[in-house]
């Protein structure tokens, strides 16, 4: 779909947020499956873990605060119309 075509004027042009969350994930080392299976040659081996699956609150869940944050501040922008 070509969004410039079918908005023609800025006006018509809907309101976006984005959130880029690639350096707050960079920064967790528990962002990063890789980080816990290095492959035969790692000694001890490690266990292969996936860290979207996990017991304790991890990158997944703070995305996830974010978006409800984001859509609470929505939800009152749309309320206030």
């Amino acid at each position: 779909m070509n969004v410039s075509m079918e908005y023609s004027s800025q006006a018509m042009m809907p309101e976006l947020d984005l959130l880029n969350v690639t350096l707050m994930t960079a920064q967790r080392k528990d962002g990063h499956q890789s980080l816990y299976h290095l492959g035969p040659t790692a000694h001890p081996q490690l266990p292969k873990h996936d860290c979207s699956h996990w017991c304790l609150p991890g990158v997944p869940d703070t995305w996830n605060e974010l978006f409800y944050a984001f859509f609470l501040r929505w939800e009152s922008k749309v309320q206030q119309i």
